[in-house]
């Protein structure tokens, strides 16, 4: 049993001749690809198998080079968190082309103010705006994301793919 659509006989579809004719890309594997993980907290470890899945085969990413990163809080050694990473990988039993443990930092002053100043047209006191005090209380996590973003520019810019 068959569904179709129907249409009168007098209804005629225009089709944009610049648009693609089939999506050619749906097929194409991209060989050599470099699939880039940010394991920035322990969520039961989707963030790390779904990227691995994406390199296997059957995958337009077959293949790919796997680089895992993570972030070592403050007061914790960056060679404690690569062994406590690493363990955890191969707990996963995910095979990777590089570990990459890099230690907390605080955003750049450059970072910061651009990020505001972003934010200027959206601060202020009407409905949906944002508060000078809801700012205050989010400032430290704030920092931490600017400084996470640096972080993912500076190791991922060339990256195929990159998951947070």
């Amino acid at each position: 049993m068959g569904v179709g659509i129907l249409r009168p006989k007098a209804q005629k579809i225009l089709v944009d001749q610049s648009a693609p004719k089939s999506p050619k890309n749906a097929k194409t594997t991209y060989r050599g690809a470099t699939i880039d993980v940010w394991w920035l907290s322990d969520d039961g470890g989707l963030t790390l198998l779904v990227p691995y899945l994406l390199s296997q085969s059957r995958s337009y990413l077959q293949g790919a080079r796997l680089r895992i990163f993570t972030v070592a809080p403050e007061g914790t050694s960056i060679s404690s968190e690569e062994m406590h990473m690493a363990s955890l990988l191969q707990k996963f039993r995910i095979q990777y082309a590089h570990l990459h443990v890099v230690a907390s930092n605080s955003p750049t002053k450059e970072d910061e103010e651009q990020f505001y100043k972003s934010l200027e047209p959206l601060t202020g006191y009407n409905e949906g705006m944002v508060t000078e005090s809801e700012l205050d209380k989010m400032r430290n996590k704030t920092a931490r994301l600017i400084a996470t973003g640096a972080l993912l520019r500076d190791y991922s810019s060339e990256a195929d793919l990159v998951v947070v």
